[in-house]
């Protein structure tokens, strides 16, 4: 049997520190915070950090959060995630630029979205 638990234990640092604070600020469970602040995050260094290996791979982060529609509070996560990267590094992201898409439902519905039909 596959263990499904969110591992706590091993998130430390930054992503421990953002996760315990907005997630007994908002409603939204804590694993969403952790993950949606680690591909904020990973976003913002994925330019300057690269493994060497002989791979020239293009690094892609993709995160989802999967709950009930209107119950879990995923589009909300993003959101204030996205606020706080935004105003907190605005002078790291004065031109770059952070792509989010809320609320498309489903993988169905983010083929739409990305009009992949």
């Amino acid at each position: 049997m596959i263990n499904l638990t969110f591992p706590r234990d091993t998130i430390k640092g930054f992503l421990k520190k953002f996760g315990d604070i907005y997630s007994k600020n908002f409603e939204s469970p804590y694993e969403f915070w952790v993950s949606i602040s680690a591909a904020f995050l990973g976003n913002m260094i994925i330019k300057i950090v690269r493994l060497e290996t002989s791979l020239k791979t293009q690094p892609r982060l993709y995160i989802s959060c999967l709950g009930k529609s209107g119950v879990t509070r995923k589009s909300e996560a993003v959101r204030q995630t996205y606020y706080f990267f935004k105003d907190y590094y605005k002078e790291y992201l004065k031109d770059k630029k952070l792509n989010v898409t809320y609320g498309v439902g489903s993988a169905n519905g983010l083929a739409k979205f990305l009009d992949l039909k």
